[in-house]
């Protein structure tokens, strides 16, 4: 049974070139599993239970402060969770960093280790299952990628539910 999503997220959001690349596998996934589809992201900070408002003018004050973030996709993993059922793992210094700097922003406890990624498909899977799409998955791995953009999205409920409350180019240093 599909997970619901409670909040806002902050999602970095790949240049492009790099969206064109995964949105196809993303959505011949979700075509093959019966999942939803969605855009190609690096979750930065979930949990966010600030009104829209107030946490959009948090997320464009962050975004102002951030450079884009060059992270490395290196291979497939998968865990026996409908949001972390098939990913890409994701290496980079800036990006936690980036992270701590939205923990502090946002007033959110850095409680659990952060471990981004980019997912592929959220679904119920088998792992025998997963196992099989990680093969796929790690076909377009490893690659260095560009995260440009910070995307405030409301998480609530459904993932076909699930929409964007603003869009902020990340507008510091180049990384």
């Amino acid at each position: 049974m599909p997970e619901l999503g409670v909040g806002l997220s902050l999602w970095l959001m790949p240049a492009d070139q790099v969206a064109r690349r995964f949105a196809p596998v993303i959505a011949e996934m979700a075509a093959r599993l019966g999942s939803p589809v969605f855009d190609p992201h690096v979750t930065l900070l979930g949990g966010i239970t600030l009104d829209e408002a107030d946490a959009g003018a948090l997320a464009a004050a962050l975004a102002s402060g951030l450079a884009p973030v060059r992270v490395r996709l290196v291979k497939a993993g998968w865990r026996p969770a409908y949001f972390r059922c098939l990913y890409a793992e994701v290496e980079g210094e800036a990006i936690v960093r980036a992270h701590e700097t939205a923990c502090g922003l946002f007033h959110l406890p850095q409680d659990q280790p952060y471990e981004p990624h980019l997912s592929f498909a959220y679904a119920d899977l088998t792992e025998v299952e997963q196992a099989s799409l990680a093969v796929e998955v790690d076909r377009h791995l490893p690659v260095s990628i560009v995260l440009d953009t910070l995307r405030l999205v409301r998480t609530t409920g459904m993932v076909e539910k699930w929409g964007t409350v603003g869009s902020f180019r990340m507008s510091n240093v180049e990384c």
